[in-house]
């Protein structure tokens, strides 16, 4: 009997390849959607309707009912081979991934993984996430797979696709997998360690520095729909993956990219979830995003169709980068003529779109509220920036550096801080480089039309860039209308509407004289300056926003759900909150951190649903003892503890009984620090290697201290002290307490730091240089032992930061 393929399969298929053999299902590969060529089209649909007839026996007269009833098998060990129909046993199978090839390997075409049920563990319990390994489900050169249900947790990954073709993976559950442990905290800035490396891929770096929940590598025409995916460091991804589907997922809460890809082209990435997918912020403290994004596409991803997704509260909501191909090797290429498309990137930490080095892009119809920018596009050039929604940008609503041919136009600018900001400035490692021998990198040629920008502070920012048409916008209570600066040739403001009487209405910083309107100054012509000339318009003037240029016809998607948070979901950057594995899901309860040594105070952070809890800490303060959800509490030491380790555990209880509990160690000491000066002389960062060598530092510290002051902890000493920024030296000394045991002595710091304990030298790093940590264990008798830092400073950005932890 020959082997068919599940109908559904073959249904899915078709549909990808839009074959006659389902008229029912849209076609996948449109000439308006991908811009491929006719030829290509048929390629892929010949190719991909022979592989049907060829695998499943097309046109044989059999029927679903003759395919043989999958077996039923158990996960009682690794690496179980899969060459025909079966269906796994329900239930919770703890089965490692010992040589890193998957559990289950799928060995033939055209069978079905039924997990439907099964729950697959790899890690034991209570392992730490960022020591998973291996991968629950692998599939590798196969073709018509069928992957269905199943939750995966405990791995780097839960389903490895290599070399596919038409593999459909439907309703797995991935999440709890490989992450990464961060080392930022709520209340410190954050660590560079923590900063992902998107840039390098073709090693397949993204699957051995970080895994994902299900990841795509060198397939075609395959499909990933229904899945979800929590607490794990990514979603989906693809690489080098073209012609496939990512749609009805949720995979949200990541700590690093909720769906990304890698030279990849030619995709639909439809109405997921990607929410939270964040690191890198602490809301009032920092807010790096540390190169997390809900969507990411790196190193050449061409025409794919984003629609439809909401990736809000993330590092960016969608990030776009050409890759190191364009800007340092070949000059040529790009992340290119993609459509995004009615989605909400709205609350992102850094960018709600950020696209670099790319041409014909189009970003129509998205939310992109609450984030430091809108629109990212530096060196972008052919964009189409239109019917966007843009509110409380805190820097920009669309921002774009060496850009030109760009045409923004229907958007509306709300709130921001600036509407629209275009400039070009002296970047001379890229327009030095491959890429500006390449094509021109001058800001240029833009319209800007029937935009309506709301109480801005300031409308538009131009800087060197020519050739720029503003015309027909509405100006409702702005701030300032524009600021200009440097050459800006051919700029035309005119036929705009101007609500409201604005303070500045322009700066010009050109040199020359501008001409402004005509305009409608619905409350009055400004008057004529020095340097600006404004002329009326018509009495009247009626401004069509919905006649903008550019039409997208609506993309045919296979993606079905209502992705958008729900009218009522709590949004905003204060939602954002991440512990040391990434952003803290809302629905579930939970302290962070679980344990932590700190200096005279330990604060803790309570998340979850809202209510109220109550906390207690036997032998020390807390403060408060009770409050709401989410909320923060301190543990202190009594009044009346001296200098020395004390350890303490805390219990909090929420208001509906559940019980959460932390501990750590309170570091009490009482430090006498001095700050001198140091005079820089001949040689390489002011000759420091002479002027604070052994002879040269006991002569500095044998000088009066130019500030002299007690402290409870070495974290930034000198904020607050009347010292200079530069050429500063540091001592501090202490006594303290301590238990017999080992003890970790950590530094960070920029530049010189050495650390003595009892006159003993144990960490010694007197050079310049950026942060670096530093660290030393160290065993101690019971009772009071002498630590002296020292630490200078040269130029530029100064660090020092000394800790001290228990070793069990």
């Amino acid at each position: 009997m020959r082997r068919r393929f599940d109908p559904d399969v073959v249904d899915f298929l078709c549909a990808l390849c839009g074959l006659s053999t389902v008229p029912t299902h849209p076609s996948r590969i449109q000439e308006h959607r991908t811009q491929v060529s006719e030829r290509s089209i048929v390629c892929i649909a010949s190719a991909v309707g022979l592989a049907l007839l060829a695998l499943a026996g097309c046109g044989g007269g059999e029927n679903a009912s003759d395919k043989p009833s999958p077996i039923e098998i158990t996960i009682d060990r690794d690496d179980i081979d899969v060459t025909a129909d079966v269906r796994v046993k329900p239930g919770v199978y703890r089965v490692a991934d010992s040589n890193g090839d998957g559990v289950i390997r799928v060995k033939a075409d055209g069978v079905t993984v039924d997990l439907t049920g099964v729950t697959l563990v790899g890690a034991a319990e209570g392992a730490s996430p960022d020591t998973f390994e291996g991968t629950a489900v692998r599939v590798e050169g196969a073709a018509g797979v069928r992957i269905k249900g199943g939750a995966m947790r405990g791995y780097r990954g839960g389903i490895y696709l290599k070399d596919c073709k038409g593999v459909f993976v439907e309703g797995a559950d991935v999440s709890d997998n490989r992450a990464q442990r961060l080392k930022s905290t709520p209340t410190r800035c954050d660590d560079g360690a923590d900063w992902l490396g998107p840039h390098f891929n073709d090693k397949n770096e993204w699957w051995t520095e970080y895994g994902a929940g299900i990841y795509l590598d060198g397939c075609q025409v395959c499909a990933v729909t229904g899945c979800r995916g929590r607490r794990t460091q990514n979603g989906i991804v693809l690489r080098d993956t073209t012609d496939s589907f990512v749609t009805d997922n949720d995979m949200s809460w990541m700590s690093g990219w909720g769906i990304a890809m890698w030279r990849s082209s030619k995709n639909e990435i439809s109405h997921n979830r990607c929410d939270y997918a964040v690191r890198g912020y602490s809301f009032g403290v920092y807010d790096r995003g540390q190169d997390s994004s809900g969507i990411l596409m790196f190193e050449q991803c061409s025409d794919n169709v984003i629609a439809y997704n909401s990736a809000t509260h993330g590092g960016d909501g969608i990030f776009m980068y050409a890759g190191h191909e364009t800007t340092q090797l070949t000059g040529e290429g790009g992340c290119n003529r993609n459509l995004l498309y009615r989605n909400d990137f709205s609350h992102a930490v850094a960018n709600a779109i950020e696209c670099t080095f790319s041409d014909g892009n189009r970003f129509i119809e998205n939310r992109l509220d609450d984030s430091n920018y809108g629109v990212w596009a530096g060196y972008s050039f052919n964009t189409i920036i239109a019917g966007n929604i843009c509110r409380d940008a805190r820097v920009a609503g669309v921002a774009i550096e060496h850009g030109f041919a760009n045409r923004i136009e229907g958007n509306v600018f709300e709130g921001c801080a600036t509407g629209v900001e275009v400039w070009w400035d002296d970047d001379a490692d890229l327009t030095g480089g491959v890429y500006g021998q390449k094509r021109h990198c001058r800001s240029e040629d833009y319209e800007i039309t029937l935009n309506r920008f709301r109480k801005c502070k300031l409308g538009l920012r131009l800087g060197q860039t020519g050739d720029v048409a503003v015309q027909s916008n509405e100006f409702d209570r702005c701030g300032r209308l524009a600021d200009l600066k440097g050459t800006c040739p051919e700029f035309r403001f005119d036929f705009n509407r101007v609500l409201g009487e604005s303070p500045g209405w322009f700066r010009n910083d050109t040199g020359s004289k501008i001409a402004i309107g005509p305009c409608l100054w619905k409350d009055g012509k400004p008057g004529d300056t020095d340097d600006v000339a404004y002329s009326l318009g018509p009495e009247t003037l009626n401004l069509d926003f919905a006649a903008i240029a550019h039409r997208e016809k609506e993309p045919d998607l296979h993606g079905k759900i209502d992705a958008m948070l729900p009218k009522d979901a709590k949004r905003g950057m204060k939602t954002i909150v991440v512990d040391e594995w990434g952003p803290c899901d809302p629905t579930v309860a939970k302290i962070f951190p679980a344990r932590q040594t700190a200096w005279e105070e330990a604060e803790f952070f309570v998340f979850g649903p809202e209510g109220s809890y109550r906390a207690v800490s036997e032998g020390m303060r807390t403060e408060p003892v009770g409050t709401k959800i989410p909320g923060s509490l301190k543990v202190m030491p009594l009044s009346e503890a001296g200098d020395g380790v004390y350890e303490f555990k805390l219990l909090v209880t929420t208001n509906n009984g559940t019980k959460l509990s932390a501990s750590g160690t309170l570091l009490v000491a009482r430090w006498d620090v001095e700050f001198r000066s140091w005079q820089p002389g001949e040689g390489e960062h002011g000759g420091y290697a002479k002027q604070l060598d052994d002879a040269g530092w006991t002569k500095l510290m044998l000088e009066r201290p130019a500030v002299k002051t007690k402290l409870k902890s070495l974290r930034t000493p000198w904020a607050d002290q009347p010292i200079p920024h530069d050429h500063f030296a540091t001592r501090a000394r202490t006594t303290m307490t301590f238990p017999a045991g080992k003890w970790r002595f950590t530094t960070t710091s920029d530049d010189g730091v050495r650390v003595h304990i009892d006159g003993k030298k144990v960490i010694d790093n007197w050079t310049w240089h950026a942060p670096a940590p530093d660290e030393a264990v160290v065993e101690l008798t019971a009772g009071a032992h002498e630590i002296l830092v020292e630490h200078f400073e040269i130029d530029g950005a100064e660090a020092l930061d000394f800790g001290i932890e228990p070793l069990p």
